[in-house]
């Protein structure tokens, strides 16, 4: 009698302890649980299909674990179970634990751009990427549409012409319904336009989707001057590198495509969206094979980020007359510190051409010194045949002039900026 109660004993011991150690893995795998939803809820978007189904997968093993843990330690206290089968479970959270780590580590890793509004996006048909063709024809030259297709893509469905007036128009109607309603199946055929930018992308989308800014009037026929709109620019979505790199800024071209929307800005500017673009780009001015690079020429570009407490790229770039181009970065960008590369003569002679077809010399009404505060401040200095010229862009100064955004545009495609800058375009 004396021998079985220290047996006894020793049972109930055993029972208590692996009870105990359930009931903790239990509440291990419940925070390994908790876990997970705090990782979903850390991103405003979900992460890709693939990623949610991974995670909800690991989500329903971890209430499994839950349920069997806790009705194991019943069965242990209950006797029906014996103590030295069942701590095995203990083993489980830990595996859980490696997993969930795995599946943290994988989340960091996932690119911003593959974050989606809703859970099956990225199963949806994808954006058709733009393309460069000769089938987009000006409408007034032909008095008809004419479908086009792009090759290696799926063409646009065919929608019903419209005009650029009618799109200025569209966007300046309030009445959002209407306004949808006005642009359902709408197409561009044939709109003239000026490349104004190529190495930008939109915000949280894939760097290596490349937008395209045109301006829909002829940008070096107007007046140089601040605030020389209202004007109406287009964004052409979205292109591959290796097509955006046959199309230059400043290139006059023709654009076909759906319009996806038409809104206008505190300025009175109209920015139109344009899916499925298709360009015709037409041959450079006569003027520009007359260009020469002054041996004397230098070019230097300060931004100063920005000013109101605002984050923004701080850097300046430098261009001599050889192509050579020296980058330093100091705050809020992509790479920091000085780093060198060189231009093509080819695109040094753009540059040339663009500084001489927007008449930059000629800017009158811009200081011509930074003075006080930098912060937000652009300042573009060029020295071409033994005459310097220095423009400032203050902070808040207005809006641009659509000559100095060509030149910009021109700067940052010449120099490869985007490979030190994050270049993204404001919606």
């Amino acid at each position: 009698m004396n021998a079985i109660v220290p047996r006894s004993a020793t049972f109930w011991a055993a029972r208590i302890v692996v009870s105990v150690v359930c009931i903790a893995s239990a509440c291990l795998t419940w925070l390994l649980l908790a876990f997970i939803l705090e990782l979903l809820g850390s991103n405003h978007d979900l992460p890709p299909t693939w990623y949610i189904a991974l995670t909800m997968l690991l989500a329903v093993t971890d209430v499994a674990v839950i349920c069997y843990a806790a009705f194991t330690a019943i069965k242990v206290l209950l006797r029906k179970d014996a103590p030295a089968r069942v701590l095995r479970v203990a083993i489980v959270p830990v595996l859980l634990a490696v997993f969930h780590v795995g599946t943290a580590l994988v989340y960091s890793k996932i690119p911003q751009w593959d974050f989606q509004d809703s859970l099956f996006d990225d199963l949806s048909e994808l954006r058709i990427p733009g393309g460069i063709s000769q089938e987009c024809r000006d409408i007034a030259d032909q008095g008809t549409y004419v479908p086009f297709s792009v090759s290696g893509s799926n063409p646009p469905a065919e929608g019903i012409p419209i005009s650029v007036e009618e799109v200025n128009l569209i966007a300046r109607i309030h009445d959002w319904k209407r306004h949808h309603g006005e642009l359902q199946n709408r197409t561009a055929v044939g709109w003239r336009g000026w490349i104004q930018d190529t190495s930008r992308h939109g915000f949280y989308d894939n760097p290596e989707r490349r937008l395209v800014t045109l301006f829909l009037h002829d940008p070096y026929a107007s007046h140089v001057a601040l605030g020389s709109g209202p004007w109406t620019q287009a964004v052409l979505y979205y292109f591959h590198n290796n097509d955006v790199g046959k199309l230059k800024v400043g290139q006059e071209v023709l654009v076909c495509g759906e319009i996806s929307d038409a809104d206008v800005d505190l300025e009175g500017n109209v920015h139109v969206s344009i899916s499925v673009p298709v360009v015709n780009p037409q041959p450079l001015p006569e003027a520009f094979t007359s260009t020469h690079v002054p041996a004397d020429f230098a070019l230097e570009f300060e931004a100063h980020g920005c000013g109101g407490g605002y984050e923004c790229d701080e850097y300046d770039l430098r261009v001599d007359a050889q192509g050579n181009i020296t980058y330093r970065g100091y705050e809020n960008v992509l790479v920091t510190g000085t780093h060198t590369a060189r231009m093509s003569k080819e695109q040094l002679k753009q540059l040339v051409f663009e500084l001489e077809r927007t008449k930059f010399r000629e800017v009158d009404n811009l200081p011509d010194k930074l003075e006080g505060n930098p912060k937000g401040a652009t300042v573009i200095r060029v020295r071409m045949d033994g005459r310097d010229k220095t423009i400032v862009l203050p902070w808040e100064s207005g809006p641009w002039s659509d000559k100095i955004l060509m030149l910009i545009g021109k700067l940052e495609e010449v120099s490869d900026l985007r490979q030190w800058v994050t270049l993204v375009k404001s919606p």
